[in-house]
Parts: structure tokens; C-alpha cells; sequence
């Protein structure tokens, strides 16, 4: 489980660094030209667009991926999974044998 979060956790930050990059450059444009200037207000709004827009696109893909963990860990613990793991702590007694027509 904790492997499963850090990889979704992953993905997404580099899904929102992958959006968010060529926003961080026009940020950086008036910095790295002059040193006395700062980033216009122009570019500081558009970041905080391209923020949303990424975090209202890449949410839901996290909600989702939480929700085949949960569903996932659901279907280990019920036993639902075709391949089930056997529990070496409980004996499983054979089934009784089916009683003899007597007609």
C-alpha cells in the first residue's frame, strides 16, 4: 500500500511538473535577462491559471487511482480475487459426505 501511494504520488507530481514547466520558464525569462527585474504580474496570473487548469485535470486521475487501490485491497481482503491466498491459520474441514438415498 505504501509503495502504491509514493508510485500515484509520483506520477501525479510529474504529470503537474510536466503542465507546469513551460509556465516556470516564462517566470523565469525576466530573472535570468536582467537582474534588477522581476516576473511581470502577467506571467504570475498565467501560472496560477495553468495551475488550475493542471490540478482540475490531474485530481480526478488521482481520485481514480485511489479508488483502484480501495477496490483492489477490498477484493484481497474478501477473498474475491480468482487467485486467493491461503490462510495457513485456519483448517479448512472437508465437507461432509452427502447422506445415501434410502428410498
Amino acid at each position: 500500500m505504501l509503495v502504491t501511494t509514493i508510485v500515484v504520488a509520483a506520477i501525479s507530481g510529474m504529470m503537474m511538473l510536466m503542465f507546469l514547466l513551460p509556465m516556470f520558464a516564462l517566470l523565469l525569462r525576466p530573472v535570468l535577462t536582467d537582474a534588477s527585474s522581476a516576473p511581470p504580474v502577467f506571467a504570475w496570473v498565467l501560472v496560477g491559471i495553468f495551475w488550475v487548469i493542471g490540478a482540475v485535470l490531474i485530481t480526478p486521475l488521482q481520485y481514480l487511482a485511489w479508488t483502484l487501490v480501495y477496490l483492489d485491497l477490498r477484493a484481497r481482503n474478501d477473498g474475491l480475487t480468482t487467485d486467493p491466498v491461503p490462510n495457513p491459520g485456519i483448517a479448512v474441514a472437508p465437507a461432509p459426505a452427502a447422506m445415501p438415498n434410502m428410498d
